[in-house]
Parts: structure tokens; sequence; C-alpha cells
């Protein structure tokens, strides 16, 4: 798989949220550091899946419908992420943070823009099709 790196450092996550009416997700970092995502993402744990985009919201035998929000800051409020790599085949988008955490976000549409990324003034937008702008 060819990777390209476009964010290596340590930043911490200092927001993550879901805005219900346009499905978006945001990962808000230190330094003014964003990732914006329009489509299905997935979190890693030791390389093994712990919560998909579409577990949000879902009961799956416990008391209360769960909270995404709460649990993937949870999991990386001691965290710092470490670099951002797409694939230069797919334009699938992978976040590494410390401990062994993986936030992928997978294209899932030929031509909607799966993620944005937004470092200050500048933005990196992923293309449909696995290329960036």
């Amino acid at each position: 798989m060819n990777k390209e790196t476009l964010i290596q450092g340590s930043f911490a996550l200092t927001e993550f949220n879901f805005f219900t009416e346009s499905g978006m997700w945001l990962l808000v970092f230190e330094n003014d550091l964003r990732v914006q995502i329009e489509s299905f993402w997935r979190f890693l744990e030791n390389r093994s899946i712990k919560w998909t985009s579409k577990d949000n919201g879902q009961i799956y035998g416990h008391r209360t419908p769960i909270d995404l929000k709460a649990e993937i800051r949870k999991s990386l409020l001691n965290s710092s992420l470490n670099s951002m790599e797409r694939n230069l085949n797919t334009g699938d988008l992978y976040l590494e943070f410390e401990y062994n955490l993986t936030f992928e976000i997978l294209t899932d549409s030929s031509g909607y823009e799966p993620w944005e990324i937004f470092i200050g003034e500048k933005r990196i937008l992923g293309l449909g099709q696995g290329a960036k702008a």
C-alpha cells in the first residue's frame, strides 16, 4: 500500500463532535488542526476494531445507546496524534495515535469528499477517487 504522510507531530485531541443534521464528525486538535469526516470511519485499538461510525446510538445489549462522542474522547484522552497518512490508491486516511490507537477514515464514494483536514488557513481535501486537493 502506497502511503503519503500529510501531518507528523504530537497533537492532543481537544474535541470530538457529531452533527446529527449533516452526519458529519469533527475531530479538533490543539494547534489549530481539525479533521472533518463525512464518510464511514473505524477506531482500532491494537489493530482490532473497537468502534465504527455505525455503532453510534446502537444498543447492542447495553442499557443505553452507545455515545461515540464520549467513548472516543475517553479512549483518546491521554493519547496524542502522531501522524496522518493517506493511502495514495484509495484516499483512505489513517490517524495514528500513541498506545497503538488508530482512527481510519475510509473513502466510501467515488464522487464525494470523505474528509477534509484544516491546519490553520491550509486545507487538504480528500477527493472521491483517492486523490487529494
